[in-house]
């Protein structure tokens, strides 16, 4: 059996004390050998508990909530921890609140109540994760001080923003606007291209993504201006509807609608052409070596001819 010490280290390194509301302890480490945890439970006693998770190498835990279990675990790796001692302390001012037996229904006390919950917020706070959990980033600071700044007010109609949601409220151009105002500013500043200045773009560099780049406008936005001024060069095959083919789709149709029904009669024929081919084939082999079949069958007793 592997050492209180080896014990200690792989708790400093893997193992956690937890205080539930005050009113449930328990003492668990998270390891994916499994192995190691069986030998945790047949020395410490305590149950592995094994997540079903999609996860192909997921983590299981070992886990005790026994009084007498949790004392004799943190009494023997105590001496030698080193990370998690404070962790241990706690857990052992903790575990001496838990009654031995408690038959029928006999409620915590307020008392008992209070001094657990000092003892799980203690042990809260001591852990280093409290320390980040309610940092902002810099861009929730550079938000929350231009609405400060502009007093939750929007910058154009002057209409409250404090009581609302967030996605009310947006920050643009270190400026503050409501949802409606900002859909009317972003409307008014889209850009307005002439014919010319799309095909002479889509002429220079005969690329609709390069062409969207040098006009300052998304590729979709491009495919709606060619579609506005009637740039389209393909005509689909089946409904004979121009259309601007994209990366995904063919030169051949419109929508996946047209596609199918193409591709289904593009099948058609090719089948069609194949198998006919296949019977000419075997007629002109059969007029041109028509003795010596007739030979190969009668040599082979069939009753065919």
């Amino acid at each position: 059996m592997p050492s209180n010490e080896y014990w200690a280290g792989f708790f400093d390194g893997e193992g956690s004390v937890s205080i539930h509301n005050g009113l449930r302890m328990n003492v668990a480490i998270a390891q994916k050998k499994t192995f190691v945890l069986e030998l945790a439970k047949k020395q410490f006693g305590g149950s592995i508990y094994s997540k079903n998770s999609k996860i192909t190498n997921p983590c299981s835990h070992w886990k005790i909530t026994k009084k007498s279990l949790i004392v004799n675990f943190l009494e023997a790796i105590y001496p030698y921890s080193i990370v998690k001692k404070t962790e241990i302390e706690i857990g052992l001012r903790a575990v001496k609140l838990i009654r031995d037996v408690n038959v029928g229904c006999n409620p915590l006390t307020q008392p008992e109540l209070i001094e657990r919950e000092k003892l799980r917020m203690e042990l809260q706070d001591y852990r280093p994760a409290k320390n980040f959990r309610n940092l902002q980033s810099e861009e929730a600071i550079y938000r929350n001080s231009i609405k400060e700044k502009y007093a939750y007010r929007c910058s154009e109609c002057d209409c409250d923003l404090k009581d609302k949601s967030p996605f009310f409220s947006i920050v643009s151009d270190d400026r503050l606007f409501c949802r409606k105002c900002s859909k009317n500013r972003n409307a008014r500043e889209l850009k307005v291209l002439s014919k010319e200045q799309i095909v002479d773009a889509t002429q220079k560099t005969k690329n609709l993504d390069d062409a969207a780049k040098i006009l300052g406008i998304s590729r979709q936005g491009l495919l709606r201006k060619r579609r506005k001024y009637g740039l389209l060069e393909y005509l689909c095959q089946i409904c004979q509807r121009p259309f601007q083919p994209t990366q995904r789709a063919s030169k051949r149709y419109c929508s996946d609608e047209c596609g199918v029904i193409g591709k289904q009669y593009l099948l058609e024929q090719r089948q069609t052409a194949y198998h006919g081919q296949k019977i000419l084939n075997n007629r002109k082999y059969y007029q041109n070596n028509k003795e010596k079949i007739k030979e190969k069958l009668r040599s082979k007793k069939y009753n065919l001819i």
